[in-house]
Protein backbone atom coordinates (compact mmCIF):
# COMPACT_ATOMS: atom_id res chain seq x y z
CA UNK A 1 0.00 0.00 0.00
CA UNK A 2 1.38 3.38 -0.80
CA UNK A 3 1.72 5.62 1.58
CA UNK A 4 -0.16 8.93 1.93
CA UNK A 5 2.33 11.73 1.34
CA UNK A 6 2.00 15.13 4.21
CA UNK A 7 3.82 18.08 4.67
CA UNK A 8 3.72 19.59 7.91
CA UNK A 9 3.83 23.99 7.57
CA UNK A 10 3.92 26.09 10.61
CA UNK A 11 6.48 28.74 11.91
CA UNK A 12 7.00 27.01 15.18
CA UNK A 13 9.23 23.95 15.51
CA UNK A 14 8.08 22.52 18.70
CA UNK A 15 4.53 22.34 16.96
CA UNK A 16 6.13 21.06 13.67
CA UNK A 17 7.50 18.35 15.81
CA UNK A 18 4.48 16.90 17.62
CA UNK A 19 2.53 16.79 13.98
CA UNK A 20 5.87 14.98 12.83
CA UNK A 21 5.65 12.50 16.05
CA UNK A 22 1.95 12.17 15.92
CA UNK A 23 1.82 11.69 11.76
CA UNK A 24 4.97 9.23 11.64
CA UNK A 25 3.16 6.75 14.25
CA UNK A 26 0.55 5.96 11.61
CA UNK A 27 2.20 3.31 9.22
CA UNK A 28 -0.13 5.16 6.10
CA UNK A 29 1.33 8.19 6.52
CA UNK A 30 4.88 9.70 5.11
CA UNK A 31 5.92 12.81 6.69
CA UNK A 32 7.79 14.20 3.87
CA UNK A 33 8.78 17.53 4.94
CA UNK A 34 8.43 20.15 7.42
CA UNK A 35 8.14 24.13 6.29
CA UNK A 36 8.31 26.96 8.56
CA UNK A 37 6.55 29.51 6.07
CA UNK A 38 4.60 29.40 3.14
CA UNK A 39 6.58 29.76 -0.08
CA UNK A 40 9.07 27.00 1.70
CA UNK A 41 5.28 24.86 1.90
CA UNK A 42 4.63 25.86 -1.67
CA UNK A 43 8.32 24.76 -3.10
CA UNK A 44 8.24 21.42 -1.00
CA UNK A 45 5.22 20.33 -1.69
CA UNK A 46 5.52 20.37 -5.58
CA UNK A 47 9.11 19.18 -4.99
CA UNK A 48 8.30 16.70 -3.18
CA UNK A 49 4.51 15.24 -4.11
CA UNK A 50 2.97 15.96 -1.41
CA UNK A 51 -1.07 14.28 -1.39
CA UNK A 52 -1.89 16.49 1.53
CA UNK A 53 -0.62 20.08 3.20
CA UNK A 54 -0.69 20.81 6.95
CA UNK A 55 -1.34 24.52 6.74
CA UNK A 56 -1.00 27.26 9.22
CA UNK A 57 -3.13 30.25 10.00
CA UNK A 58 -0.29 32.84 11.25
CA UNK A 59 3.23 32.64 9.51
CA UNK A 60 5.99 34.98 8.69
CA UNK A 61 6.53 35.98 4.45
CA UNK A 62 3.40 34.21 3.24
CA UNK A 63 0.24 33.69 6.08
CA UNK A 64 -2.22 30.55 5.37
CA UNK A 65 -4.63 32.47 3.29
CA UNK A 66 -1.89 32.65 0.13
CA UNK A 67 -0.19 29.52 1.31
CA UNK A 68 -3.86 27.89 0.46
CA UNK A 69 -4.09 29.79 -2.59
CA UNK A 70 -0.80 29.19 -4.43
CA UNK A 71 -0.52 25.49 -3.38
CA UNK A 72 -4.19 25.19 -5.00
CA UNK A 73 -3.46 27.30 -8.40
CA UNK A 74 -0.13 25.15 -8.55
CA UNK A 75 -1.41 21.50 -7.41
CA UNK A 76 -5.33 21.88 -8.05
CA UNK A 77 -5.34 17.75 -6.74
CA UNK A 78 -3.52 18.76 -3.28
CA UNK A 79 -5.39 18.44 -0.39
CA UNK A 80 -5.70 21.01 2.70
CA UNK A 81 -5.61 20.84 6.27
CA UNK A 82 -6.13 24.38 7.97
CA UNK A 83 -4.97 24.54 11.24
CA UNK A 84 -5.34 27.34 13.60
CA UNK A 85 -5.49 28.31 17.32
CA UNK A 86 -8.73 29.53 16.78
CA UNK A 87 -7.98 32.87 18.39
CA UNK A 88 -9.49 35.23 15.36
CA UNK A 89 -13.59 35.07 15.16
CA UNK A 90 -13.85 33.81 11.46
CA UNK A 91 -10.62 31.65 10.55
CA UNK A 92 -12.17 28.98 10.15
CA UNK A 93 -14.79 30.24 7.43
CA UNK A 94 -11.35 32.47 6.08
CA UNK A 95 -9.53 29.34 5.57
CA UNK A 96 -12.07 27.65 4.10
CA UNK A 97 -12.65 30.38 1.76
CA UNK A 98 -9.29 30.28 0.25
CA UNK A 99 -9.55 26.84 -0.61
CA UNK A 100 -8.68 24.34 2.40
CA UNK A 101 -10.52 21.21 2.33
CA UNK A 102 -10.79 20.66 6.07
CA UNK A 103 -10.44 22.94 9.21
CA UNK A 104 -8.85 21.62 12.53
CA UNK A 105 -8.08 23.89 15.72
CA UNK A 106 -5.18 23.26 16.89
CA UNK A 107 -6.59 22.10 20.39
CA UNK A 108 -8.06 19.55 17.99
CA UNK A 109 -5.52 17.91 16.00
CA UNK A 110 -4.25 14.85 18.28
CA UNK A 111 -7.69 13.77 17.60
CA UNK A 112 -8.86 14.65 14.56
CA UNK A 113 -5.94 15.20 12.09
CA UNK A 114 -5.40 11.72 11.38
CA UNK A 115 -8.94 10.64 10.71
CA UNK A 116 -8.94 13.63 8.38
CA UNK A 117 -5.80 12.61 6.80
CA UNK A 118 -7.34 9.50 6.06
CA UNK A 119 -10.67 11.15 4.92
CA UNK A 120 -9.59 12.14 2.01
CA UNK A 121 -8.51 8.64 0.44
CA UNK A 122 -10.81 5.96 -0.57
CA UNK A 123 -12.64 3.56 1.70
CA UNK A 124 -12.34 6.13 5.06
CA UNK A 125 -14.94 8.32 6.39
CA UNK A 126 -14.61 12.17 7.51
CA UNK A 127 -15.09 11.60 11.82
CA UNK A 128 -17.44 13.71 13.95
CA UNK A 129 -16.14 17.12 14.28
CA UNK A 130 -13.58 17.84 11.68
CA UNK A 131 -15.87 20.53 9.78
CA UNK A 132 -15.42 20.43 5.57
CA UNK A 133 -15.12 22.85 3.66
CA UNK A 134 -18.68 22.20 2.59
CA UNK A 135 -20.50 22.75 5.58
CA UNK A 136 -19.10 26.17 6.72
CA UNK A 137 -22.11 29.08 5.07
CA UNK A 138 -21.49 32.49 5.54
CA UNK A 139 -22.85 34.75 8.22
Amino acid sequence: MKKIRVLITDDHELFRRALRYLLEADPAIDVIGEASNGQEACDMAKERLAQVVCVDWRMAEMDGIETIQRLITVMPQIKIIALSAGFEHGTEAKMLAAGADIYINKEDVSGKLLPAIHAFFPRRKLVDGVVPHSSVTDT
